[in-house]
């Protein structure tokens, strides 16, 4: 068998592995081939469920790697991990709620809008 390159990415997903990647090729080829035939539905099975394991054991063992941080860095890879993030203080400034008072909800969305 040839060997074939998988790219890395550094958008892809952190839980990403290489077989995971193989996995969505051959669901893509099966997927251009007959959209409905049970290949396809293999590999998108097979999809779901390798990609549900492989996001698992990612965040175990993130998990298992907060148990030594100290409380600072445990909270950064806290919010790291759910996606947090701190709020952009130029969008809070930005919005002049006693400008709103007078105006109509349409007229206070297309103010919106226009911010």
């Amino acid at each position: 068998m040839p060997e074939r390159s998988i790219k890395v990415y550094p958008k892809d997903a952190p839980w990403m592995t290489i077989k995971l990647k193989e996995l969505i090729r051959l669901r893509q080829n099966a997927f251009h081939s007959n959209k409905k035939g049970p290949v396809f539905r293999f590999y998108r099975n097979a999809v779901n469920r390798e990609r549900k394991l492989c996001k698992a054991a990612y965040y175990t063992s993130k998990v298992q790697d907060l148990k030594g941080m100290n409380p600072r860095q445990w909270w950064k890879e806290i919010n790291n991990l759910s996606g947090s993030k701190k709020q952009n203080p130029n969008l809070l400034s930005s919005l002049d709620v006693q400008q709103f008072t007078n105006m109509s909800p349409q007229e206070i969305a297309s103010a919106i809008n226009e911010a």
